[in-house]
């Protein structure tokens, strides 16, 4: 079995699917910032939401979320203790559905890292196929633990 874009988006909607139930506008406010439909945490949220705000469509968000990412490297590892409140997180919800084709290249290139990562450490995507979509899939979990 060859790893072809059929793969591809298998493992998109896999990890898509146990992150946020494949809902491009989904929060999680248990956890330091948390969006989207993979479910970005922390700098990679801050990355994403960057990305929206400078190439996208950002309308509407809470002016604190948007004083945050310009005051605040989205490298910085604050971004891994800033919880978003249900006012901020229901003022992205509009801009995270509006960006969608940034969320879908950013989860595209994910996986090809993931997969590269699997690559790395020996697993063939052509041959094992499956077995690397899982290893992507606990990749993008916890990159430790993978």
């Amino acid at each position: 079995m060859a790893y072809d874009l059929h793969h591809k988006n298998l493992g998109i909607k896999a990890i898509g699917t146990v992150e946020s139930g494949l809902k491009y506008d989904s929060v999680n406010y248990n956890d330091p910032i948390t969006v989207g439909v993979a479910q970005w945490y922390g700098t990679r949220a801050a990355k994403i939401l960057n990305k929206m705000r400078t190439s996208g469509t950002w309308t509407g968000v809470a002016s604190s979320v948007t004083n945050d990412l310009t005051s605040h490297s989205e490298t910085s590892k604050w971004w891994t203790t800033r919880y978003l409140t249900k006012a901020e997180g229901s003022s992205l919800k509009a801009t995270l559905i509006a960006n969608k084709a940034i969320q879908n290249a950013q989860f595209r290139d994910d996986l090809d890292d993931y997969v590269d990562t699997a690559e790395s450490l020996g697993m063939d995507k052509d041959s094992n196929t499956l077995a690397v979509l899982f290893f992507a899939s606990m990749e993008h979990q916890g990159p430790l633990y993978a």
